[in-house]
């Protein structure tokens, strides 16, 4: 069987000794401590709550500072790419003109070319191909061959009629020596005979 706890003597004269006004007026100490506590807990409180409050508005500030920001950018990325898309198209289109102008500068220095080297093709060919002559140079070079075998049938002609002449002038010389001789010897008989 348990024995009860008997408080010391002196515990229990000391209880006796307190009277019912002091333990009052602890009770009254204790309660007022608590209020305070408490009332300062919930200034506190309070406090926390107010600056809560402000830091949501600020950060409710904020955030639609931040909706205006990303607004204005989408609307500004909107911008810039519509500007960008043009620039673009003008950048392809004078990308397409200039090669478009490449293109026809090449094809006009190939045909360059092509022309030149053409041309020096026939020169060549004109150089080492045997130069016929002109018809007209031909007829004349003709009509003066023909001039030239008249020339020598006509000097061949002549050529003749003066050797026959000679010929014809040689008899007549013949016959007049012939005469001149037959003279002297008539002219010799007669002297003799005389």
């Amino acid at each position: 069987m348990a024995h009860e706890r008997v408080p010391p003597p002196a515990a229990a004269a000391a209880a006796a000794a307190i009277d019912d006004a002091h333990l009052h007026a602890l009770v009254a100490q204790a309660t007022d401590h608590t209020t305070a506590a408490r009332a300062q807990l919930v200034s506190r409180a309070k406090d926390s709550v107010s600056a809560m409050a402000h830091t949501l508005d600020d950060l409710h500030a904020v955030v639609d500072l931040s909706v205006h920001v990303l607004c204005d950018m989408h609307t500004q990325a909107h911008a810039v790419q519509a500007n960008f898309e043009t620039e673009w198209s003008v950048a392809v289109n004078v990308v397409a003109l200039t090669d478009a102008k490449v293109v026809a500068a090449v094809a006009e220095y190939q045909m360059a070319v092509a022309a030149d080297q053409a041309a020096r093709t026939r020169t060549v060919q004109v150089e080492e191909a045997p130069v016929l002559p002109d018809r007209c140079e031909v007829d004349e070079a003709a009509d003066d061959k023909e001039e030239e075998v008249d020339d020598e049938e006509h000097d061949m002609e002549d050529q003749v009629e003066f050797n026959g002449s000679d010929c014809q002038e040689d008899e007549l010389f013949e016959e007049v020596r012939n005469e001149e001789a037959h003279g002297e010897r008539d002219d010799d008989a007669r002297r003799e005979r005389h």
